[in-house]
Parts: structure tokens; C-alpha cells; sequence
């Protein structure tokens, strides 16, 4: 009978040996990791961008029009401003019954700014406090909302190459550096306002007709071309969540300043120094329903993720300001344009290209390869 072989156990060596090996094997595995989520976050990010350009698309195919910067004028408490954004009327053309709904708990005789001043006493706070995932990009690690509750969004729309949403001349008497005569400038969500109507109707009622939208864009004014003009870039969300200066450094890009008239400029932001002299905006991105700069417009007056603090008209209501596109995304953002199409641009693009982007009809020529 053959003698049996003795067990021979693994010895501490071997076992050594084999925690090395793990351990080296997720040394590569996990740097390949990172650039994976990133790039999952960044493909997210892109169709997020898709979705509401076809939305906005749809819109213009209802209704013949492209949504206006600014949505139906308030006749109860706050007169003219804040109205509803952009992202708000493009929500009955992301696809979800759900997002039908939310814009039909908007009411909109209301003045939007009270959801975040008075929320317990605004008929809009439930639609306010809805999250929209489309309008969310996974790179932001900013989670806080205004008052605890209040959706935010990443996404803002383009108000071409200048500061002002509204497009003039202005009426007399109307707040300086709030319109833009030079139309050659305006974007795809570029408005004119009537100012022929009162604000108060003889039986002391505001006016519904106040300051109403009298002109908008259409596929046939974008003469640049879709492929060329922008709809929608990123925005970095705020961290504060009572709209004050407490929870973010003077010095973070996720501040939007308030400026007087007297300090604004337009088309050209003002210098850095006389915008950090302004009030700080903390709830940039924090309030996705408001038409107003530091929650839904973007410019093309400043590069992407630009160096300098972002700067808004503090008399205008904040509606015109010089609010640059920024992202999480490093080297760049993803801009939505008006074919569809979303394209990530870089922060070194050149800037007279950057502004022609923005632009639905400045007659520019724009490289292919920008």
C-alpha cells in the first residue's frame, strides 16, 4: 500500500504573495474606474441636454414659436417679475406624463419669487419643490436646495451674446442696460415685450397684458443656422440653503453678483473688481421655475467656466446679467443646440466664436472645427 502524501497547508508566504497580487490588480483596475463614472456622468449629462433641446424643438412645432424667456405676467401680489423660465414651459414636451402634470400645478397669476420668500403661503410651492431629474447633471456634487426644498436645475437657457433676455428699444423711463437694441445679438430665447399696455386695469386689477411677450423666435429667424446656435449650457448649483452668503466662499464661480444700473454694462460685463462690489447672489441654480439670471439664463458674453465672477442688473430684477456656462466637466461644458444636436466646447474656444454661437442670426461664420 502506497504510503499517503501528507497535506502540505499554504504557507503565511503564499498567502502574502496572494494579498500582494490583489492588492496590485486593484491598484490598475481602480484609476480605470474613475474615468468610467466619469464618462457615464458625462453621457447622462449629454442626454439630459438632448432631451430638452427636442423638447424645446416640439415646443416650436406646437406652437410655432420657440418659448419665450419669460413666461405669462403675474396679476396677483408681484407685478411684471419674477415669471416662469424657460425650463418650465418646455416640461409638457420632456415625454413624462409626470412632468404634464407639474406644469399644470403651476399657477401662474402668482409671482414666482414668493415660492422661496413665503413658501408656506405660496400656491406654488408643491410644483417649486419638484424635482426634475432632466434638469439635474450627475457631476454636480451640490445637493443643497433653497429653504430645503426648492428644485434646482443645471441647465440654463441662452440669452445669445449679450446680457438682456428682452430685446428693444427701451420704452422711457425703463431701467438702463435692461434691453438690448442690437438684435443681432439676441438668441433663440430672446423676447420683446409690450409696453403699450397699462399695469393696472380701471377696476384697480393688475393687467394680464402687462408687459406681455409681443415677439418671439422661430426656426425661420434662426438664419445662422441650428447647428449653430446654442439653446441650453451647464450651470454650477449653489451650496447655500436660505439664499444667503453663509454657506459659500466670496471668492467660489458659484456666486452670481448683483450690480446697480449705474455699475452694469452691456454687452461687455464689467470689470471684475466693480462686480465683486456688487451683492452676492447665493442661489444660483436654485430655483429652476424663475426667469431671471442666477436661476435660468446663461449668456455668451463670457467663455465657458470663465475665471471671473458672473454679474446681474440688481435693478432689473436680475433678469439681464453676464452669466457664463459652467460645469463640473473638466476642460469644458456641453451646450444644447437648436438642430438637437449637443456638443461638449471647450474653455479655450475662442471667444468671438463663442459669442457667434450664441447668436441665432449675427450673420457670423463659425469654423467646423470649433
Amino acid at each position: 500500500m502506497t504510503p499517503r502524501r501528507p497535506h502540505r497547508g499554504i504557507t503565511l508566504l503564499e498567502v502574502v504573495a496572494v494579498i500582494f497580487i490583489l492588492l496590485v490588480l486593484v491598484a490598475l483596475i481602480l484609476p480605470a474606474l474613475g474615468p468610467a463614472s466619469d464618462l457615464s456622468r458625462r453621457a447622462r449629462c449629454i442626454n439630459n441636454l438632448k432631451q430638452m433641446a427636442l423638447a424645446t424643438l416640439n415646443y416650436e412645432s406646437a406652437h410655432g414659436v420657440f418659448p419665450p424667456a419669460f413666461g405669462p405676467s403675474p396679476t396677483i401680489e408681484v407685478l411684471n417679475y419674477p415669471r416662469a423660465s424657460v425650463q418650465v414651459a418646455i416640461l409638457p414636451f420632456l415625454g413624462g406624463i409626470e412632468e404634464v402634470r407639474l406644469y399644470d400645478g403651476f399657477n401662474f397669476r402668482f409671482g414666482l419669487q414668493g415660492v422661496a420668500d413665503h413658501p408656506n403661503q405660496d400656491p406654488n410651492l408643491t410644483a417649486a419643490s419638484t424635482q426634475v431629474s432632466t434638469f439635474i447633471c450627475p457631476s454636480d456634487p451640490a445637493e443643497a436646495k433653497l429653504q430645503g426644498r426648492i428644485g434646482f436645475d443645471n441647465y440654463f437657457a441662452s440669452i445669445g451674446a449679450t446680457a438682456c433676455a428682452e430685446l428693444g428699444p427701451a420704452p422711457p423711463h425703463y431701467p438702463a442696460n435692461m434691453v438690448e437694441t442690437d438684435v443681432r445679438l439676441a438668441g433663440i430665447f430672446n423676447v420683446t415685450l409690450d409696453h403699450a399696455a397699462p399695469a393696472v386695469l380701471p377696476d384697480g386689477s393688475y393687467n394680464p397684458d402687462y408687459r406681455k411677450v409681443a415677439g418671439w423666435s422661430t426656426i425661420a429667424s434662426a438664419t445662422d443656422g441650428t447647428a449653430a446656435t446654442s439653446l441650453f449650457s451647464e450651470t454650477l448649483r449653489s451650496a447655500s440653503v436660505h439664499g444667503e452668503a453663509e454657506s459659500i466662499a466670496a471668492d467660489s464661480l458659484r456666486n452670481v453678483y448683483g450690480v446697480s444700473t449705474a455699475s452694469f454694462t452691456t454687452p461687455a460685463p464689467p470689470s471684475p473688481a466693480t462686480c465683486r462690489e456688487g451683492r452676492r447672489i447665493a442661489y444660483r441654480g436654485q430655483q429652476y421655475y424663475r426667469a431671471s439670471a442666477a436661476t435660468s439664463f446663461y449668456s455668451h458674453t463670457m467663455t465657458p467656466n470663465a475665471p471671473v465672477s458672473d454679474c446681474a442688473n440688481v435693478d432689473s430684477d436680475f433678469v439681464a446679467g453676464h452669466t457664463a456656462a459652467r460645469s463640473a466637466h473638466p476642460g469644458g461644458v456641453d451646450v444644447g443646440l437648436a438642430d438637437g444636436s449637443v456638443r461638449f466646447i471647450k474653455n479655450t474656444i475662442d471667444p468671438a466664436v463663442w459669442r457667434a454661437l450664441g447668436t441665432k442670426a449675427g450673420g457670423e461664420k463659425i469654423p467646423a472645427d470649433y
